[in-house]
């Protein structure tokens, strides 16, 4: 989401690591150290992120796609030892881990680590970082490195063009040991793409929705609050979208958000001034669980908050649409800001401030640009048998749902996608599941499979997604009968029958046996035709 000799660059929720000290055995071109007294003059790299929250910890990387290599550099508010590793989950678990530091007489060390878990990490038998420069200056280390993005070391975690999760840390001394929890943290960063597109704020016009409130003690929250749009006398267009993530403790537990119009039935005589207004963020009221069964407060019948605008996750940055493009808004507005709050210790009093700031103006671009969702139903008919190292999930939009959706004679033009999935991607790999089924949810350990498509000009069609029959998947695993019940997270299934498999989905699905290559190719063909 992106050389050492001992040390554990954790996830703010690892909380155990013994220091040991650094045993260095340099081979001979190492020891060719580079005695400095300021930083080399280099281009700048092309892309440059924030890690932390204090404004500490930086890194810049460039990825030159003739040869494969991406150089890293990153600058941290230290004088000794950074590091930097590439993790599937943003844990310790599997990550491919660089250290490198300046010792007192100017020389460098790195070295290459895997970790097996939440324990000392081991050297890589395969160094496959390479130290470019490293100095120390003006309280800070800059350490410049590359790597191939897929060096074919099985101890390499391999960079594509998806979300990567990158774990940094740094020391205070240049003995490599257990780092406090202000010098670790986690960061979700899209490390090969195009870049952000430049946008001159000045003379746009601005408005932010932000949800001020505490994480609540759950492993997986969805919340829902509202608010008003400005009000407009005519139609503007928005240019652009940024994220409002303040503090750590909002970076670590925010997981996404999804920015939603809220709109009235065509049959409502009624305004969104009189049937909204008393429901928003602005007049007291914070929300609340977006999926609750048994709800505080319900929104009237005539107001829909289904209308996707704006999503992002972990790693996103500012979305800018085309200088010919804008996505159009007038008169009066209400939107509904949908946060994924990840909690998995389920603490109490975490404070989180996450939102959006929506970028506007009245000088009304050539093209409305529309946002469509594509992909599978996320629910439990999403099941990757365990142990999956390539399981294929479809989501199909076929003809039928085009050809009334999209203009034929004009088609679309695609500017921006997100691909959107938690930790196994849509090919999935579930071998860091202890041996268990991945099922389709809305928590970070289940799985979705959606793509967000940013599109001009505007079509009607602005959801097209399919499913497997769910009485085909029981048939599937012989289940005989089984019912839903109603949670703060959405619908659980749950199998009355047969009596070994009895219980929540999620989990006596795992009682299942049968789970032989034959069936397992099988079952996929036939999601893959019935979707």
């Amino acid at each position: 989401m992106q050389s050492n000799p001992s040390v554990s660059l954790q996830h703010p929720n690892f909380n155990h690591f013994i220091g040991v000290k650094m045993h260095l055995k340099l081979l001979v071109f190492f020891l060719l150290t580079t005695h400095v007294s300021g930083y080399k003059e280099t281009r700048i790299l092309q892309n440059r992120e924030q890690l932390d929250s204090e404004g500490k910890v930086f890194l810049g990387w460039e990825f030159d796609s003739e040869t494969n290599v991406i150089t890293f550099e990153m600058e941290v508010e230290t004088t000794e030892w950074v590091g930097l590793g590439i993790s599937l989950s943003g844990s310790m678990t599997g990550a491919d881990i660089f250290i490198a530091g300046v010792k007192p007489d100017l020389s460098t060390y790195s070295n290459d680590y895997f970790a097996e878990g939440f324990t000392q990490p081991k050297i890589d038998t395969h160094s496959d970082w390479k130290l470019i420069q490293g100095v120390e200056q003006d309280g800070k280390t800059v350490i410049k490195f590359s790597r191939l993005i897929n060096s074919c070391d099985e101890e390499d975690y391999p960079i594509g063009d998806d979300t990567t999760r990158l774990i940094w840390a740094y020391g205070d001394t240049d003995e490599i040991k257990y780092h406090t929890p202000n010098r670790r943290g986690t960061k979700s960063v899209k490390l090969i793409g195009a870049p952000t597109p430049e946008l001159d704020l000045n003379g746009l016009q601005k408005f932010e929705m932000v949800l001020d409130m505490e994480v609540p003690p759950m492993e997986t929250t969805y919340w829902c609050g509202y608010f008003k749009g400005p009000t407009l006398l005519s139609k503007h267009h928005v240019v652009a979208f940024d994220a409002l993530i303040e503090g750590l403790t909002s970076i670590t537990h925010t997981h996404h958000f999804i920015l939603t119009n809220c709109y009235l039935r065509a049959d409502s005589d009624k305004s969104l001034d009189e049937l909204m207004s008393n429901y928003t963020v602005e007049s007291g009221y914070l929300g609340g669980h977006c999926r609750d069964p048994n709800p505080p407060i319900v929104l009237p019948r005539e107001v829909h908050c289904d209308q996707d605008l704006f999503v992002l996750a972990k790693g996103g940055k500012m979305m800018t649409f085309p200088e010919n493009v804008g996505y159009p808004i007038g008169q009066e507005s209400y939107y509904m800001l949908e946060i994924h709050f990840d909690n998995p210790e389920e603490l109490t009093g975490i404070p989180a401030r996450s939102g959006v700031a929506v970028y506007y103006t009245n000088e009304t671009r050539e093209h409305d640009a529309g946002l469509l969702a594509v992909g599978h139903k996320t629910g439990a008919v999403i099941s990757i048998p365990p142990n999956a190292e390539d399981y294929v999930v479809v989501g199909h939009c076929g003809p039928a749902c085009t050809s009334w959706g999209i203009e034929e004679a004009e088609g679309v033009t695609m500017f921006n996608i997100l691909l959107h999935s938690h930790i196994s991607e849509c090919t999935y790999n579930t071998k860091w599941n202890d041996g268990k089924v991945v099922i389709g949810g809305l928590s970070t350990k289940e799985e979705m499979c959606i793509t967000y498509i940013w599109h001009y000009p505007k079509q009607d069609m602005e959801l097209c997604e399919s499913t497997y029959p769910e009485l085909l998947h029981a048939i599937d695993f012989g289940v005989t009968d089984f019912h839903t019940e109603p949670t703060l997270t959405g619908n659980v299934i749950y199998i009355d029958e047969p009596a070994y498999m009895r219980g929540p989905y999620p989990e006596t699905i795992n009682n299942f046996n049968n789970w032989t290559d034959q069936f397992i190719a099988q079952y996929q063909h036939q999601q893959i035709l019935a979707t």
